[in-house]
Formats: C-alpha cells, sequence, structure tokens
C-alpha cells in the first residue's frame, strides 16, 4: 500500500472521530462513558487457492511452495452509548512472502511462458485496510453488532525467472464495502466470553469473506486476551491484470486493553 494511500485512511479515521466525539460529549456529558479499545493480534494463515494473470492457473501451495505464514493485526475501537451514532473500529493487517520452487511443466504468467523444470521465484502482498461502523442493539449478556465495513485492499503477485531475467508483477488496489456482523455471549461473573463476526460481500467477479470465531477472558475491566480462529478468502477478477482466488485460514492470538 503506498504512503499517500495510508496517509487518506489515518485522515478519514481522525475526520471520523472528530465527527464522533463532540455529539458524545454533548449527549452525555461524561466521558468515561466513551470507552476506547486496543487488540493487537498474532494471526498465523496458512495460503491457499490459484492466481492467474492472462494465462494457466498457479497453486500457490502445490507449484510455488507456500506455508504457514505470519502477521500482527491491529484494531482500535470506540464504543459509546449514543443509540443515534455508530460504534467505530479500525483494523489493519499485511502478508508477504516469497518462495522458490521447480515448476512441473510449462505455463503462463502475463506475457511470460516459464518451462517445464524451470526455476523460478514467486512472492506475494497481501495488505487491508477497513473502517467498520456498527449499532449494538443488543447489548447485555449477549451482545449483537450489526453495520457496514469499508475496507481498503491491496493485492501484488510477482513471478520472477532464476534462470532468465524475466519477471512479471500484476495486481492492485480496490474499495470494498462489506456487510457487518458480530456476536459476543458473557458468562456471567467468569470473565469468559465467546464470540464471532463476518464481514462479507459478493459483487460481479469479486468475492471477500472474513471470518472469526474465538474464546476469550477478560482477567480485568482493562486487560483481556483471545485464541481463536481467522478465515480470510478472497476473490480477484482482473484487478490490474491479477485473477486470484485465495484462502487464508489459521490460529489467532490476541491481548486487548480498555480505556
Amino acid at each position: 500500500m503506498s504512503p499517500s494511500s495510508h496517509a487518506s485512511l489515518r485522515r478519514l479515521a481522525a475526520a471520523i472521530m472528530l465527527l464522533l466525539l463532540p455529539s458524545l460529549a454533548s449527549a452525555n456529558g461524561v466521558a468515561p462513558l466513551i470507552e476506547l479499545r486496543l487488540d493487537v493480534v498474532h494471526w498465523q494463515p496458512q495460503p491457499a487457492g490459484d492466481v492467474a494473470s492472462d494465462g494457466d492457473d498457479f497453486d500457490i501451495e502445490e507449484d510455488f511452495g507456500f506455508d504457514r505464514s505470519r502477521t500482527n493485526i491491529l484494531e482500535f475501537g470506540l464504543e459509546h452509548p449514543v443509540p443515534v451514532l455508530p460504534n467505530l473500529r479500525l483494523r489493519h493487517w499485511s502478508l508477504d512472502d516469497s518462495e522458490t520452487a521447480t515448476l512441473e511443466r510449462e505455463r503462463g504468467f502475463g506475457p511470460i511462458t516459464f518451462t517445464e523444470s524451470e526455476d523460478v521465484r514467486a512472492a506475494y502482498d497481501l495488505a487491508t485496510t477497513d473502517a467498520t461502523l456498527y449499532w449494538s442493539p443488543l447489548d447485555n449478556w449477549l451482545e449483537l453488532d450489526l453495520g457496514a465495513t469499508v475496507r481498503y485492499l491491496d493485492a501484488e503477485v510477482e513471478v520472477e525467472s532464476r534462470e532468465r531475467d524475466e519477471r512479471e508483477q500484476v495486481g492492485g488496489s480496490l474499495v470494498l464495502p462489506l456487510a457487518h456482523v458480530g456476536a459476543r455471549a458473557n458468562l456471567p461473573l467468569t470473565g469468559l466470553y465467546v464470540r464471532g463476526e463476518i464481514n462479507t460481500l459478493r459483487a460481479g467477479g469479486n468475492a471477500l469473506q472474513d471470518v472469526r470465531a474465538g474464546v476469550g477472558w477478560e482477567a480485568t475491566r482493562v486487560f483481556g486476551v483471545e485464541a481463536g480462529y481467522q478465515r480470510f478468502s478472497v476473490e480477484l477478477d482482473d484487478i490490474d491484470d491479477l485473477d486470484a482466488d485465495i484462502d487464508l485460514g489459521g490460529p489467532y492470538v490476541a491481548a486487548r486493553l480498555r480505556f
């Protein structure tokens, strides 16, 4: 993702905060009713699926040898008691990897034809930044969140010959609006809870689904931990010459701070 894109997203988040905070202050008059939340999530996804560019499909596990990777997800949340105003969550993560492999048969990627038994280096770079606005119609031992997510997705794939001076890099960015549903069940007097959420969209040839389910424990009002499974699936149809059907799934652990 380019520096200008990061700057635009930071300005968007700051604008939303500036719009929300005065309304919260005037409606409540008590700043402690506003809850700020910071989550740091460590995720270890296993990549699977296919990529292509004006040619043959490449299986990212069998053809390129990509294995389990790891990344950190940063989340910032703001919740308040004003019914008409949405709560806010910002989330960002990025994942990249590269592998070398020997192709078992001839195939093309963009304008380049790679021959049988040719050694190649493959790399991918995937990053997402999103803002979620949601309401909580249920907010007791059972919590329900309904809203929408705007997600900025940046995806690039590169395939390079290790025997010739030829390589092809394809991919780009797009903005996707997603439906957001989340639920959490608190176990009374224990600090334990179970929760899940989904952000999803299918439009034309593009589709995205981001699902998370976990079990957590709030040790104190300020600090908590959580563990579970997250699955991210995306289908891209000719995004700057990139076609992709990618699935990332794996366990995560998280630490949460409330302010």
